[in-house]
């Protein structure tokens, strides 16, 4: 299991705001995603993107794994949840909270 952070997700109720907001913060490039109202983070590292149209909230992080399976039944071993897996394209991920309610993401890549 990995555990490095790899992607973040900032939703944000006004996408352009937010896009204004962020872009002018961290002079990151911010371009058009695959999926409505979705963006993508450039020049950012981790990369990341962000939901428009969303509730706002604190950022969604995905945390690395080599096997998202394995990774679901220990987060719940330890007494979190976790809710997948989804995804397909570039690797699958589930989301989850710890055993406190905190949210996160567990993600395998593709291959």
């Amino acid at each position: 299991m990995h555990g490095d952070l790899v992607y973040f997700v900032i939703a944000a109720p006004d996408s352009q705001r937010a896009r204004t907001f962020y872009g002018g913060l961290f002079g990151w490039d911010i371009t058009p995603g695959n999926v409505e109202d979705g963006w993508q983070i450039g020049r950012s590292s981790p990369p990341g993107g962000m939901q428009g149209g969303a509730d706002a909230g604190p950022p969604q992080v995905y945390f690395e794994v080599d096997d998202l399976a394995e990774a679901m039944l220990r987060v719940k071993a330890l007494g979190g949840e976790a809710d997948g897996p989804k995804g397909g394209g570039a690797g699958s991920y589930a989301n989850c909270r710890d055993d406190q309610g905190s949210e996160f993401s567990i993600f395998q890549a593709a291959g």
